[in-house]
């Protein structure tokens, strides 16, 4: 989280973030975020049920959409800072 954190800082006025919480309590959520001082938005999906609809299937994953909300490409495993910029390009030419 502390990679996309970053990314986001550099990258929120031309790419959009949302983190999904999955199958979490809310109260553990909150104390995730406030350890790694997340704030680009965040989502929960207690059940994992609109997770499982965008075809997630191994935690972590990194989903990329247009703007009009069109699937671009997902990458399995954690992204370090450098991974994730690469992957923006890649996917969003940003």
């Amino acid at each position: 989280m502390p990679a996309f954190q970053a990314v986001y800082l550099r990258a929120r006025a031309t790419v959009g973030f949302l983190g999904v919480d999955y199958l979490d309590e809310a109260g553990a959520a909150r104390r995730l975020v406030a350890a790694t001082g997340v704030t680009y938005p965040l989502a929960a999906d207690p059940k994992g049920t609109e997770v499982l609809k965008l075809g997630v299937t191994a935690l972590p994953t990194t989903l990329f959409f247009t703007a009009d909300g069109v699937l671009r490409g997902r990458r399995f495993g954690a992204l370090d800072a450098d991974r994730l910029r690469a992957a923006i390009r890649t996917y969003l030419g940003q």
